[in-house]
C-alpha cells in the first residue's frame, strides 16, 4: 500500500480528496460498494494538520477528541478501503493522544467493532475500565459504542479493520467479551498477522473482487481467533470470580486482626500478591479498600446494636484499627458522619424498633 499515492479524486481546502457526492477522499467502484482514500497531512498548511488529521479519524472511525498536548503540526497518513460493511485502514502517525467520550458515541450512533493491529510500535488503548499496551504480534477488538482511548507517545503504524456489529455478533455471540484485551494467545495468529500486513501492503495492486474476497477471508480469521479466546476468557473468568470468593472469605475471617495486609492474603490463598492485586481490580476497587470497607462495615454493625456495651475506642481496634482517629477518619469519610453521630442516630432506631407495640392480628 503506498500512501498518500492519489485517487484521482479532487483536493478540497483542507487537503481531503472528495468524490462528486462529497464523500471524503473516495473514489467509488463496483456498483458504490468500494471506496478508496488516500489521506495525508504533508499537503495541508502545518497550523491546520492537526485539526484535519482529528476530522478523518472522525470520519473513518467515528468521533474522537484530539488531546490539546497534540502539536497542531501533525504527520500523518492514512490509506483505506470500505466495501459491504468492511473498512480496512493503514496509517502511518506521529504521537497522538485521542478520546473517544459517551457524547461522541450517543451523537454519531457508531456501533461497529474494530480490531486494532499495530506493525511497528506500540498504542495504549483504554475501554471498559481495561487499559490494555498492544505491541507488534498481538491484536485487540475495540466496540466502537462504548467509549475508549488511544494513545502512543511515539509514531506508529498500524492496521484497523472495521466490522458491522451485526456481522461480528452473528460469529462470536458476544463480542463485548473479548474487547479492551490484547490477543497473543492463539496457534494461527502468527500467520494471520503476517497475511494481514501482506494484505494492507498490496490492497492498490488488487482489483476488487480481490479485496472483496481477502477482506472477507481477513474477518473470518480474525473472528475464528476472537471466537477461541472468547471461549478462554469465559472459562478464566469463572475461575477468578471464585478465586475472588474465596480471598474476600479469607479477609472476612481475619478482619480483626490489625497484621492483615495484602501478601498474608495472598499466602492463605496460594497464590501471587501481583494475582490478587489483578482480581480486585478487575473489580473497580484495590485489596486494600476492600479490606478498610468491611472493617468499617463491622463496627458500623457494633456501633448500631444498642446492647453493646462496648467504647468506640474498643470498636476500632476490635475492627482491625490501630487507632481510634484513623478509625473515625476511615469511617466518616464511608459513612459522612462520626462514630459517635452513627451510634446515637442508629441506636436510638435500634431501640424505637424493639419498643414498638405488636400489631395484633385479629381474627374474623
Amino acid at each position: 500500500m503506498r500512501l498518500g499515492q492519489g485517487s484521482g479524486a479532487a483536493a478540497d481546502a483542507r487537503g481531503i480528496r472528495r468524490d462528486v457526492h462529497g464523500l471524503p477522499a473516495a473514489t467509488k467502484t463496483m456498483q458504490d460498494r468500494i471506496t478508496r482514500t488516500h489521506l495525508s497531512t504533508n499537503s495541508i498548511h502545518p497550523d491546520k494538520q492537526l485539526h484535519s488529521w482529528g476530522d478523518w479519524v472522525s470520519q473513518l472511525h467515528g468521533t474522537f477528541s484530539v488531546h490539546r498536548t497534540m502539536p497542531k503540526s501533525y504527520a500523518g497518513q492514512i490509506v483505506a478501503m470500505r466495501c459491504d460493511g468492511l473498512q480496512i485502514v493503514k496509517f502511518d502517525g506521529q504521537r497522538e493522544c485521542l478520546e473517544r467520550k459517551r457524547a461522541h458515541v450517543a451523537a454519531d450512533g457508531v456501533s461497529n467493532f474494530e480490531v486494532v493491529v499495530p506493525l511497528f510500535d506500540s498504542v495504549v488503548i483504554s475501554q471498559g475500565g481495561r487499559q490494555a499496551t498492544l505491541s507488534p504480534g498481538q491484536f485487540i477488538a475495540v466496540d466502537m459504542s462504548e467509549p475508549s482511548t488511544f494513545e502512543h507517545a511515539r509514531s506508529l503504524t498500524a492496521i484497523l479493520f472495521a466490522f458491522s456489529r451485526a456481522d461480528i455478533a452473528c460469529r462470536l455471540g458476544r463480542p463485548e467479551k473479548i474487547c479492551g484485551r490484547p490477543l497473543d494467545r492463539h496457534p494461527l495468529l502468527a500467520a494471520s498477522l503476517a497475511f494481514i500486513s501482506a494484505f494492507a501492503e498490496s490492497t492498490d495492486l488488487m482489483d476488487d473482487q480481490a479485496f472483496m474476497a481477502g477482506a472477507r477471508h481477513i474477518r473470518d480469521l480474525l473472528a475464528l481467533i476472537m471466537l477461541d479466546n472468547v471461549d478462554a476468557y469465559s472459562c478464566e473468568s469463572a475461575v477468578r470470580a471464585a478465586t475472588l470468593t474465596r480471598i474476600k472469605r479469607l479477609i472476612n475471617a481475619r478482619l480483626c486482626d490489625p497484621e492483615l495486609d495484602l501478601a498474608g492474603i495472598a499466602s492463605a490463598a496460594g497464590i501471587s500478591i501481583r494475582y490478587v492485586q489483578g482480581l480486585f481490580q478487575a473489580t473497580g476497587t484495590t485489596s486494600q479498600r476492600f479490606i478498610r470497607e468491611q472493617r468499617l462495615r463491622r463496627a458500623a454493625e457494633m456501633l448500631a446494636n444498642p446492647y453493646k456495651k462496648i467504647t468506640i475506642t474498643e470498636i476500632a481496634h476490635s475492627a482491625g484499627f490501630s487507632s481510634s482517629s484513623q478509625f473515625a477518619s476511615a469511617f466518616k469519610e464511608l459513612f459522612d458522619c462520626t462514630p459517635s453521630e452513627f451510634r446515637r442516630t442508629e441506636s436510638t432506631t435500634s431501640l424505637q424498633k424493639d419498643c414498638a407495640p405488636a400489631t395484633k392480628i385479629v381474627r374474623s
